[in-house]
């Protein structure tokens, strides 16, 4: 394959599929003016002469990710070892901003792939999103966060060219230590992805807004391994299609913390699918024997004894508050989730012999996902 020409173009390239790139937050123009204003007025500039060998990171950086212009780099007074990048398209070229204990922590071709991290977020426009209601809503947006930094990690990897670089990386990240004297074992740092006791709960990683490092090495040793990555390094060989990396990430995040996080999408998708099913049975206030079987079918025989009693004793309207509360939450979801929903109703409605759009639960559907109903619409 041809490799993707232009950063953007590179970037784009690489996306973890799971990264949804229309899942965007705008930045607060405001908002970042004056951070980027703060960091100029007390920070220290990159130049070749302050910092050289920044610099030279720099323009490695802007070399192998093809940017029009190099970044404005800042380094701050902070011991954490951080970096992160606050404006793209305020100025003529991006802004990043290195702690200096990141600085002091990495050796200089290793800053290579902290800008690069930084960058990959500007370039994919990662936007900071707005804080999340629900407990729902917040592993929701925790694991977007993730699958974020599994995509910038790539756009590291391609400003660095060199896995062992990012390797160590990951390694000086996770335990604080420098020099020379820090050996790099890779075997024995993935091996801490599996090396937890069974009775130990991963439910904690859903609450994360990065992957562990262990995690995060492992999946970009696979991306490095990609055919996309082959040919926007220059690596000799063919490569496994990214198509089939991405699954064996997704699969290996689901066996860890953002399993629970689909637990989590079913409960909420069959709750909603209980409740849109009592809705459309009691959509001519009368409950059939072949109803009763039709919802059986569709939720289960527990379930449907269980809301078809709480139908008959407390009445439609009731039923109609639990399927707005339902719905409430799996808007919140993913809209693979809600896309599935909306397929169960369309099903459901025809086994019943009703017309979708004249059934009752049809406004409730459009009041809650309204894009979703659009699309249903003739």
């Amino acid at each position: 394959m041809s490799a993707a020409r232009g950063f953007r173009g590179r970037c784009a390239a690489v996306r973890f599929s799971l990264d949804d790139p229309t899942d965007r937050a705008p930045q607060g123009r405001s908002r970042m003016a004056t951070m980027v204003a703060q960091f100029r007025a007390n920070g220290l500039r990159v130049t070749p002469t302050a910092t050289p060998h920044i610099q030279r990171a720099i323009e490695r950086v802007g070399d192998h990710l093809e940017l029009d212009k190099p970044p404005e780099v800042y380094v701050v007074n902070n011991p954490e070892a951080n970096a992160f990048a606050p404006a793209y398209g305020l100025y003529d070229r991006p802004v990043v901003v290195l702690n200096g204990g990141l600085v002091e922590l990495l050796a200089p071709n290793e800053l290579d792939f902290a800008i690069g991290h930084e960058l990959g977020h500007l370039g994919l426009e990662h936007g900071n999103q707005p804080e999340p209601g629900s407990t729902f809503e917040v592993v929701q947006a925790r694991a977007r966060e993730r699958y974020k930094e599994i995509s910038a990690d790539r756009v590291g990897l391609v400003a660095t060219r060199s896995v062992f670089t990012a390797a160590r990386v990951m390694v000086k990240l996770a335990c604080g230590l420098r020099g020379e004297g820090l050996s790099l074992d890779i075997d024995a740092f993935l091996d801490q992805l599996t090396d937890r006791p069974a009775e130990v709960d991963s439910e904690w990683e859903l609450h994360t807004s990065h992957p562990g490092l262990p995690l995060r090495l492992w999946a970009l040793l696979r991306f490095s391994e990609s055919d996309v990555y082959h040919s926007l390094s220059g690596t000799p060989g063919t490569g496994t299609s990214l198509a089939k990396i991405d699954e064996a990430v997704a699969t290996r995040l689901g066996q860890l913390g953002d399993g629970h996080l689909e637990k989590q999408e079913e409960e909420v998708f069959r709750l909603a699918l209980t409740w849109l099913g009592a809705h459309l049975v009691l959509d001519d206030d009368v409950i059939s024997g072949a109803e009763r079987t039709a919802l059986a079918e569709l939720v289960g025989e527990t379930l449907a004894h269980k809301v078809l009693g709480f139908a008959e004793n407390h009445g439609a309207n009731a039923v109609d508050q639990k399927l707005r509360e339902a719905l409430t939450r799996i808007a919140a979801a993913e809209s693979a989730v809600r896309s599935r929903l909306l397929g169960a109703f369309m099903d459901f409605t025809s086994a019943l012999g009703l017309s979708p759009e004249r059934t009752r639960a049809w406004a409730v559907l459009r009041d809650a996902l309204p894009d979703e109903v659009a699309r249903l619409s003739p």
